[in-house]
């Protein structure tokens, strides 16, 4: 019987727009423009590295899980089989990743220093939930991405939760969560092998479009504009092209870099 890893469209060429997301290159590309756009969105000094550390941190934390998971017999999509097939690549890649978004964040004020090893603390209990042996978020329905958006969430709105009180940046937090829930939702549906169902998403879209005139306008436009994007991007392509459904997923988020000129 022939190893999973080595099964799936991987086995031909390899397109070249597709090497961004086997190589989780596309979540820090979203953190980053995310990240700016919110200081500036509410008005904060953001140090250049601090950013550049966000990426370096997503960016490890991705590597990590796709090994893990193409470990764990996870090889349906294609970014698991090609984890599969380099582990000692993206566990390098993993770990230099680490070391320097840790050497940048040690140059951060205190207080961001602070709130990202606070965040870095909520590492071990998502791979206890996601990878551990006993593995409870298989269990739950859409723990896994729940557990992923709220980490990505917060890290992108690190900054504003550390110098804005909390009636400032909680609706934002959670409109911006739930945009990253669906993507993820959506990623899920695309790559699993039941049915195409979305309900949930319209649900969740729906409870996003309610809270959005409580959000800043400045965040909840590209949020919005994302959202608009995302639902198309479901119905046209969905499982009909997974590959190139993905690669869109991550890109329809960088929204923010339509509205740099907002004043």
């Amino acid at each position: 019987m022939s190893n999973p890893v080595e099964q799936g469209p991987l086995q031909s060429k390899t397109p070249w727009w597709l090497y961004a997301n086997l190589l989780a290159l596309d979540a820090p590309a979203v953190a980053v423009v995310w990240q700016i756009f919110l200081a500036k969105s509410f008005a904060l000094e953001l140090p250049w590295h601090a950013p550049l550390a966000l990426a370096l941190v997503v960016w490890a934390i991705y590597l990590a899980d796709r090994v893990l998971d193409s470990r764990r017999g996870q090889v349906a999509a294609p970014r698991h089989r090609f984890a599969g097939r380099h582990p000692r690549l993206f566990l390098c890649l993993a770990a230099l990743a680490s070391l320097s978004g840790l050497a940048l964040g040690l140059l951060l004020p205190r207080t961001l220093l602070l709130g990202g090893l606070a965040l870095g603390s909520f590492m071990p209990v998502y791979a206890a939930l996601v990878h551990g042996r006993a593995r409870p978020a298989s269990l739950l329905p859409f723990l896994k991405e729940a557990l992923v958006a709220a980490g990505f969430a917060v890290g992108v709105f690190l900054p504003v939760v550390v110098h804005r009180p909390l009636e400032d940046w909680l609706i934002p937090w959670a409109a911006f969560f739930l945009l990253c829930w669906i993507n993820c939702r959506l990623i899920d549906i695309w790559e699993s092998s039941g049915p195409n169902r979305a309900v949930g998403i319209v649900v969740l879209s729906g409870g996003m479009i309610l809270l959005s005139p409580w959000v800043v306008p400045q965040v909840a436009l590209p949020a919005l504009a994302s959202l608009a994007l995302l639902l198309p991007l479901h119905l046209t392509l969905g499982k009909r092209n997974q590959a190139l459904a993905r690669v869109f997923a991550d890109a329809v988020l960088l929204t923010p870099l339509a509205f740099w000129a907002w004043p």
